[in-house]
């Protein structure tokens, strides 16, 4: 006896011999009948701000501080890569520069 299956997931159709089988033909998901529908992606938001940025505008932000109000190293690293990852993800590009004062970004294009 043949079966119709259609997979939740992907939408695909096929035909099996096997009344419920374990994986999807198309997208192999093992879920293509249980209903877990995958998640939306929730919205990113920068922790640094830098959406509203046009190009050739310019933001400072300060160099994140620990609790004696030192340089936070990993902190400072962290800003710098979240706001190239952020560039990278919505086809931006960014200028960081590091001044005494803090880092300082500009938007290229």
């Amino acid at each position: 006896m043949i079966n119709i299956n259609i997979c939740i997931i992907c939408s695909h159709e096929w035909a099996s011999r096997k009344p419920n089988p374990k994986r999807c033909a198309n997208c192999k998901s093992p879920c293509w009948n249980k209903g877990k529908l995958r998640k939306e992606k929730k919205c990113f938001k920068p922790k640094y701000d830098i959406r509203d940025l046009n190009v050739n505008d310019e933001k400072l932000f300060p160099w994140p501080q620990n609790e004696k109000g030192n340089l936070n190293g990993r902190e400072s690293a962290n800003m710098n890569r979240s706001i190239c990852q952020y560039g990278k993800r919505h086809g931006k590009h960014f200028h960081r520069y590091g001044t005494h004062a803090g880092l300082k970004v500009r938007r290229v294009s």
